[in-house]
């Protein structure tokens, strides 16, 4: 190969190698930097509240940044002398609550009445489960239950 192709090859070489690497000129030309930080909550997050006494009164608050669904089961025992109420109503078995919760906000109180028809009553339990979610909206923007459940609470 003669001197002059060397020269033509390696400037066809040079001139290829310059338009290929423009591109990537911005990149290592430009840069920012930012200094601080900030707080994300990529779950919704929530905590029971219980008060024991002569009744339980129940509720969840909110602990996350985003609303969320909340869905509350009290499992009421069979107990000879033993019945409950809420309110004026009497009530047995489970008992099951669901609820709106916007960030920074509680359920309401359930408040279970224990009625003991005598002071010698055995000692029982009361066990409460919660489980929440992100509220999920239709396309008018109300909450849309159906697909709550079928998203979050209703796995089999």
């Amino acid at each position: 190969m003669t001197k002059t192709k060397k020269i033509a090859v390696a400037l066809v070489l040079s001139l290829i190698m310059a338009f290929t690497a423009r591109g990537t000129l911005a990149y290592f030309s430009s840069y920012r930097t930012t200094n601080g930080e900030a707080q994300m909550s990529l779950l919704p997050s929530a905590a029971l509240s219980e008060e024991l006494g002569e009744s339980k009164v129940i509720s969840v608050e909110n602990t996350g940044n985003t609303t969320i669904v909340v869905k509350i089961k009290a499992f009421l025992p069979t107990v000879d002398g033993v019945t409950f109420q809420i309110g004026d109503d009497a009530v047995s078995g489970k008992i099951e609550r669901q609820f709106v919760v916007e960030p920074g906000a509680s359920t309401d109180k359930i408040k279970i009445d224990v009625v003991k028809e005598a002071d010698l009553a055995p000692k029982f339990e009361i066990p409460v489960v919660y489980e929440y979610a992100p509220a999920l909206y239709d396309s008018q923007g109300n909450i849309d239950w159906a697909l709550i459940n079928s998203t979050f609470f209703n796995r089999g």
